[in-house]
């Protein structure tokens, strides 16, 4: 009677119990969508060079909020020069994710100028080493405009970032800026 109950109730909420562990493990033991973004873990310097002259240019990535995201703030250093005859510290946090339904990441950036654009991920465009994310919202920029970021990787622990914008000229996207970064420090799994 009630010892049978008890005994099956109890029966039933350890097999549910390992059913989750397992399909948690499972999970875990899956790779994350975030992988092709691995590459980017880490901090980086460089230089840049585009519409506001020469900048040196640094970057630090990685992974947050248990696993599911990827942030990297940046910083470029634009000193008095001709194309930008005042200088200028241009700061930037980039958050990405991977969008589920859509089976794409997504780059979220926000800087310190109040642009906050997002990219989703333009599978077909890219590669193994290389990541195109094409603009789909952007906030404080007129209408019309677009944007896109690549990322490209090379072997010798360096990377490439171009950014281009289309401001609806009818020219279509042209470059805008291009950092050129090398890791400074060693990525995860490097001796």
């Amino acid at each position: 009677g009630i010892r049978d109950l008890g005994a099956s109730m109890l029966f039933q909420k350890g097999a549910m119990l390992v059913l989750i562990l397992m399909c948690g493990q499972a999970h875990a033991d899956s790779p994350s969508p975030l992988q092709p973004l691995y590459p980017l873990l880490g901090e980086w310097r460089g230089v840049g060079e585009g519409k506001w002259g020469r900048s040196s240019a640094e970057a630090a990535y990685s992974v947050v909020l248990g696993g599911h995201f990827i942030e990297g703030r940046l910083r470029s250093v634009y000193p008095s020069q001709s194309a930008n005859p005042n200088g200028e510290t241009h700061r930037a946090r980039d958050v990405f994710s991977y969008d589920q339904a859509r089976q794409r990441l997504v780059l979220r950036q926000f800087d310190n100028e109040g642009f906050v654009t997002t990219y989703y991920q333009n599978v077909s465009a890219g590669n193994a080493t290389r990541l195109v994310f094409e603009a789909e919202h952007l906030e404080n920029i007129p209408t019309g405009w677009g944007a896109r970021m690549t990322f490209e990787f090379m072997e010798n622990r360096e990377r490439t970032v171009s950014f281009d914008l289309d401001t609806g000229s009818g020219r279509g996207f042209e470059r805008y800026l291009v950092n050129q970064l090398v890791r400074i420090d060693k990525a995860a799994g490097e001796s």
